[in-house]
């Protein structure tokens, strides 16, 4: 009778601990790339946007004085890459492929176009009205 209770509250133990390795499990994923102008410069500080397709669970970073970025641990899926910057147009590119345990390389080159700015303020209703300004940021070869 005490063998069998032993047994059982082993098994049990295995598989408790089996099944909470499984819940903190760690993705090698990643999606990483350099966002680039049209005339091949880095696009410094541009906010790259990832999202699952499937899930809708979002990650953003932001690129480095050279342009690359890297976002890393991500459960493999189908996801969706925004790229904004100012002064430029923004980027979506739907449909990218996350294998697991491999980074996915992703170029991306913005092109030129006119920045937008909006502020969204939140309020009782009747006391402000909401305003959007969209505006032009001068390029360097416009000047």
């Amino acid at each position: 009778m005490t063998r069998t209770v032993f047994l059982r509250s082993l098994l049990l133990s295995a598989l408790f601990f089996s099944l909470t390795n499984a819940s903190f499990a760690q993705y090698g994923a990643s999606l990483q790339g350099t966002v680039r102008d049209e005339s091949g410069a880095a696009v410094v500080g541009a906010t790259v946007t990832v999202a699952n397709q499937a899930t809708g669970v979002s990650r953003e970073t932001n690129t480095s004085e050279s342009g690359f970025y890297r976002i890393a641990g991500l459960p493999p899926g189908i996801y969706s890459v925004d790229v904004a910057a100012s002064t430029f147009k923004k980027s979506s590119t739907p449909d990218i492929q996350v294998a697991a345990e491999a980074p996915r390389g992703l170029d991306i080159t913005l092109q030129p176009g006119p920045a937008q700015e909006t502020m969204t303020v939140t309020t009782t209703a009747g006391a402000l009205k909401l305003k959007t300004l969209a505006w032009r940021a001068p390029l360097l070869h416009d000047r």
